[in-house]
Formats: C-alpha cells, sequence, structure tokens
C-alpha cells in the first residue's frame, strides 16, 4: 500500500469515526488539497479493488464507505 493509499485509509477512518456518514470525494479532495483529485480518486478505486473501501450509493456515486481498516 503507497503513501496516499494510507493517508487516505486515515482520513477516511476518522471521518467515519466524526460523522457518522460516508465521506464524499469532495470532501477528500478537500482535505488532501495539495494532491490531484484524479490522482486520489484512482487511490480510492485502488482501494476498494483491495477490499479496503467500497463505493457508497446513499450520498451519491462518489462517496466511499470504510470496509476494513489497515
Amino acid at each position: 500500500m503507497i503513501l496516499l493509499q494510507r493517508e487516505i485509509m486515515t482520513i477516511v477512518s476518522e471521518w467515519a469515526d466524526t460523522h457518522k456518514e460516508p465521506i464524499t470525494l469532495k470532501e477528500l479532495t478537500n482535505i488532501k488539497s495539495e494532491t490531484n483529485p484524479r490522482t486520489i480518486r484512482a487511490s480510492a478505486e485502488v482501494l476498494c479493488k483491495k477490499g479496503y473501501l467500497r463505493r457508497g450509493c446513499g450520498m451519491g456515486p462518489a462517496t466511499y464507505v470504510l470496509t476494513r481498516r489497515i
């Protein structure tokens, strides 16, 4: 797992603990504003393929839900 993926996992985990709802891609890109949004989305999709995240459907097509912790 690369560094950006670890950072995304940490952000999603903290978001889930405080907000109790899926995090949107827009929120991820706001938090990691120094990183290109396409890179963040690609890393999140890789985490979905690995089984760490899954795409949420409640708030729109670009939300992510934590399925297991690192």
